[in-house]
């Protein structure tokens, strides 16, 4: 899950993954080969995890506006956004008006023949596109909305590779602080 992700806070080195009764930990490899080298970070994943969800859902609720994250989220990840369709509609009527202007333009001579054919086959080529994309956009017959597809990007429950890789460029796990059970963690966003 964290791999190439997670570093020691005190010399940088990468913290790799033990296993002990079953839960796994990351640990800074350098400590085993000195301790004056390095203090040592050592983290449980699941700990790890269960921090940077809290910090993730910190920040969005303290930062982001959920209706311009939906619809940013949507766009960088090809899902449709809630207005496409009404847009793409609006667009289908645009088009139409657009090709009757050019009909009456032919009509009065202000186009030649040529020039009207080039651009009526632009615009019902952009006509059919849009059509077809209208046809296709999911209708409410149990198909998965796209609400759905995107909401584990904005409020996750668990962490998958693919949003450690999306949202962090690394983290750095310090020692535990003496007297305490916490570790500090310091993380690095891609944003």
């Amino acid at each position: 899950l964290f791999t190439g992700k997670v570093r020691c806070q005190a010399c940088g080195g990468a913290l790799c993954v033990t296993k002990t009764r079953g839960v796994s930990y990351l640990r800074c490899a350098n400590r085993r080969v000195s301790r004056d080298r390095c203090g040592g970070a050592f983290i449980a994943v699941p700990r790890l995890e269960r921090m940077i969800l809290e910090e993730w859902n910190r920040l969005t609720a303290q930062y982001l506006d959920a209706k311009q994250m939906e619809n940013g989220l949507c766009h960088l990840l090809k899902f449709d956004t809630p207005d496409t369709l009404e847009r793409l509609q609006k667009q289908e009527q645009d088009d139409a008006a657009v090709l009757e202007r050019l009909y009456q333009d032919y009509a009065r001579n202000v186009l030649t023949r040529e020039k009207f054919q080039i651009l009526a086959c632009k615009i019902e080529r952009k006509q059919a596109e849009n059509a077809q994309k209208i046809r296709d956009f999911p209708q409410k017959n149990g198909q998965k909305s796209d609400k759905k597809r995107w909401e584990h990007y904005v409020r996750p429950t668990a962490l998958t590779r693919d949003l450690v890789c999306a949202w962090i460029d690394f983290v750095c796990v310090g020692k535990r602080i003496p007297g305490t059970r916490q570790v500090p963690i310091e993380i690095h966003w891609n944003f």
